[in-house]
């Protein structure tokens, strides 16, 4: 139990003075801050924890709000936070997820793959001891190197290698500037950087950078899907769609449980399939409003094997398949099944490209649904050592959803 004092600034007088049972609030690194009319009290961690994070053992944490001119109890509850509580605005970030200031209630993102309502969190996958800062677009950290999240359009964690941030708080935003101080000298954590970095705000060209999306909610069943082949990352469009790299991006640089960190899923791809990639910068792709999803593909693939569904469901889908001539588009000439049936013969990718070169998609609807949905593109020329196909993307929107019979 603590004595909470409020004093008058000017003279020192005394307001208020309360006795609060102050409990999993941190103890002897208990935090104070103050945020809109409200007096807060946290943990000041900064710890390697996410061995107890990961065993629950942390559910203790608390955070305990009060009004502030009167002292009375706003909220108080235990949060099962990792480090120190960052607040902006109306929002406490409680790591990994955040919380609302005026009643303590997890935050709430739609997931982009099922659609339903889900906790909000970021994720800190590697080494690291030190706390969160914040703007309010952005989080701040160290995992092994800088972190950056956008939470403004909520696209995922990045990584700004090679600079070693400390073990408390050198990544400090301030006046459109983030300054990463230099925190590896005297430290035997080994970095390529040994300086102070300072990035300086200015608009974005092009959309944005690849990231890696956070959530580990469960991704069956799928109600909008949409992959893009041979990406370096996931990448958040305009209109807010989410486009999953496939294959994933190798997260093996996490520790404990974050060792493959990342939204997961596999396609049982069959054939020799090859990463195919082209930098999407400075490029135009007619046809299209997002050539970064047609700068990348899926070369030589001739079976996809895509999860959308539990067991015990059938649901009707609408599949969406994109195809561009980034590589030498001559004689990939191919058939596209859905569940075994034939639903385009000898589609030709040079053909439907044009001369421009531009994208092109292909639509189908209705297709049924139980457990996955089966993709094929069978060569026409059967001698091909190599098959020749090319695939950029795959959009999957849910039509319909009902119980197996």
């Amino acid at each position: 139990v603590r004595r909470v004092v409020c004093l008058e600034a000017a003279s020192g007088r005394e307001l208020w003075s309360r006795p609060y049972d102050l409990t999993g609030c941190g103890g002897t690194k208990l935090g104070i801050a103050y945020q809109d009319g409200r007096l807060l009290f946290f943990g000041h961690y900064s710890n390697h924890d996410e061995g107890p994070f990961n065993k629950g053992d942390l559910n203790w944490r608390r955070i305990t709000v009060l009004q502030s001119e009167s002292g009375s109890l706003l909220w108080s509850k235990p949060l099962n936070y990792r480090r120190r509580p960052t607040i902006v605005g109306d929002t406490i970030y409680i790591e990994p997820r955040r919380c609302d200031l005026a009643t303590g209630e997890i935050q709430k993102r739609t997931h982009p793959i099922t659609g339903e309502s889900v906790d909000w969190e970021f994720l800190r996958p590697g080494h690291s001891c030190g706390i969160v800062t914040a703007t309010p677009h952005n989080l701040f950290f160290r995992s092994y190197s800088g972190a950056i999240v956008d939470t403004e359009r909520d696209t995922g964690l990045q990584l700004f290698g090679g600079v070693r941030p400390g073990c408390w708080n050198s990544m400090i935003p301030a006046n459109g500037l983030l300054s990463m101080q230099e925190s590896s000298a005297g430290c035997t954590c080994s970095y390529s950087l040994r300086t102070t970095v300072v990035l300086k705000n200015k608009p974005q060209k092009g959309l944005a950078e690849w990231a890696v999306f956070i959530s580990q909610a469960a991704t069956k069943p799928v109600k909008h899907l949409a992959i893009n082949f041979g990406a370096p990352g996931d990448m958040r469009a305009k209109d807010g769609t989410v486009w999953f790299a496939y294959p994933r991006p190798k997260t093996t640089v996490g520790q404990g449980a974050f060792a493959n960190y990342g939204v997961k899923f596999k396609l049982s791809e069959v054939g020799k399939p090859e990463v195919v990639q082209r930098d999407w910068r400075g490029k135009t792709v007619a046809g299209t409003d997002k050539p970064w999803i047609f700068t990348s593909a899926l070369k030589g693939v001739t079976k996809l094997k895509v999860p959308l569904l539990e067991k015990d469901q059938t649901a009707r889908y609408t599949v969406r398949l994109g195809f561009a001539p980034l590589v030498e588009a001559a004689g990939q000439v191919f058939d596209i099944k859905l569940q075994g049936r034939t639903v385009l013969e000898s589609f030709d990718i040079a053909a439907a490209a044009g001369a421009l070169g531009q994208a092109v998609t292909r639509e189908f609807e209705g297709i049924s649904v139980t457990g996955n949905l089966e993709i094929e593109l069978v060569p026409t020329d059967k001698k091909a050592k190599l098959a020749p196909t090319l695939i950029h993307m795959l959009e999957l929107n849910r039509e319909q959803l009902r119980a197996a019979k």
